[in-house]
């Protein structure tokens, strides 16, 4: 019986990358680690921020920053909270972005994925 192949085929561009980006993390990411942990998720998440709104521009880092802010607000309209606290905002946040995306879910069962252009209305509408 012949011996089945389970091997992942790499590309030699995904190995050119992989390359890079374990320079950079030896170069940039293990020093701050080793010298300076308490940094490393602020400076790994502002960098994050930065560079992705370099790639895409600023609306692709205030999307969900907005998405957030009016969830939030929602699940407060609606759980009209006695006290403020980072539990509460949490919950209503929680409660907000479960209610936009149950709101929006019967709009992306109703089109096909494989016409864009209905993707993008329901997408929208």
């Amino acid at each position: 019986m012949p011996a089945i192949d389970i091997s992942i085929p790499v590309e030699p561009l995904g190995l050119a990358h992989l390359a890079r980006y374990t320079a950079a993390w030896l170069v940039l990411g293990l020093p701050v680690l080793i010298f300076l942990p308490w940094l490393l998720v602020p400076l790994v998440v502002a960098g994050g921020l930065v560079l992705s709104a370099l790639a895409a521009g600023p609306l692709a880092v205030l999307a969900p920053v907005l998405f957030l802010v009016s969830a939030c607000a929602l699940g407060c309209a609606l759980l009209r909270p006695r006290e403020e606290g980072l539990e509460t905002q949490l919950l209503a946040t929680l409660l907000g972005g479960s209610l936009f995306v149950f709101a929006a879910e019967p709009a992306s069962r109703r089109c096909r994925a494989r016409y864009r252009a209905r993707v993008l209305i329901a997408t929208f509408f």
